[in-house]
């Protein structure tokens, strides 16, 4: 019975000796990746990565990660860490195992408004005319938002065009109306070539 007890004692050290030797005390913080995302669509996505490491620099791959968007109105994620833009606004996305977490803050800074300056244009034929139009976009705070992709179509291609950097071609005498996509926000303004 005294061998038996001996010999237990034994490999209990044993064990807690080859743990302590291995350093397997555990993560002790998650670490997650990349550590500043923005998006500007809405519908962006965006592949998140957590790790969970010891003070040692140690990573654990078996970890499994729960993850949450502290607003879903502003970020969804799903359980795979894929994050995505839903509305305007910043919100931290959590990965947690255990006790731990670590968190990213998201911004979604997408187009609110749209300001069309010039409803009126009036173009003229002889002078072959071009005018880019002023047009301006704002976030959700009001601040201008540069940058961004503004679509332009008349509606009528035969008295204007459009080209490549947004600028309006008088083609024939007439009037027409130019509608304006910014990133689902639109407007619309008019269109006069003369002689």
């Amino acid at each position: 019975m005294h061998t038996t007890t001996h010999l237990n004692t034994l490999i209990g050290l044993g064990v807690a000796t080859l743990l302590a030797a291995a350093g397997c005390k555990g993560p002790s913080y998650i670490e997650v990746e990349p550590t500043d995302v923005q998006f500007v669509r809405k519908g962006q996505a965006l592949q998140l990565k957590a790790r969970a490491m010891d003070q040692q620099g140690h990573y654990y791959p078996e970890v499994l990660f729960d993850w949450v968007s502290e607003k879903p109105d502003v970020v969804e994620i799903d359980m795979q860490g894929r994050a995505q833009a839903t509305g305007s606004g910043t919100a931290y996305v959590y990965a947690r195992a255990d006790k731990l977490e670590g968190r990213v803050l998201v911004r979604v800074n997408l187009v609110e408004k749209i300001v069309i300056h010039d409803k009126a244009l009036e173009l003229s034929l002889e002078a072959a005319e071009r005018v880019v139009p002023k047009i301006e976009a704002f976030d959700y705070q009001g601040t201008k938002v540069v940058d961004r992709q503004i679509f332009l179509k008349p509606r009528d291609e035969g008295i204007v065009t459009i080209d490549g950097q947004g600028g309006v071609w008088a083609q024939a005498i007439g009037e027409t109306v130019v509608d304006v996509n910014l990133e689902g926000k639109t407007g619309e303004f008019a269109v006069k070539v003369v002689k």
